[in-house]
């Protein structure tokens, strides 16, 4: 299945929205807003989002349903972090979004 590309904000919030550890990373961790992200691409084929701002982007990939690959906001080097709730949280939005997505076309 193609990559999806999300701009819409709506759409952007509620993906961000779909995963309570999702949303307290990128507050917390990675100092952003939703209204900092200009876009999101979800990569059903490989399980990944990347969250795009307009100066850099940050990669969420689960390896299994307990550890995820995360992008360090200061390396920017992809780092193994032991995390289901977000390991499972970027399968469910892939699976909820990718798919909704591909079934609408």
């Amino acid at each position: 299945m193609a990559d999806l590309q999300i701009t819409n904000a709506n759409t952007i919030q509620e993906i961000i929205y779909e995963s309570s550890r999702l949303r307290f990373l990128l507050s917390e961790t990675f100092k952003l807003e939703v209204k900092d992200i200009s876009s999101i691409r979800l990569d059903s084929d490989n399980f990944k989002i990347d969250i795009y701002t307009d100066e850099t982007y940050f990669r969420f990939k689960p390896k299994g349903q307990e550890d995820i690959l995360i992008t360090n906001p200061e390396t920017r080097i992809l780092e193994m972090h032991f995390d289901p709730a977000l390991a499972q949280g970027v399968y469910r939005i892939i699976n909820e979004f990718s798919y909704a997505a591909h079934a609408a076309n």
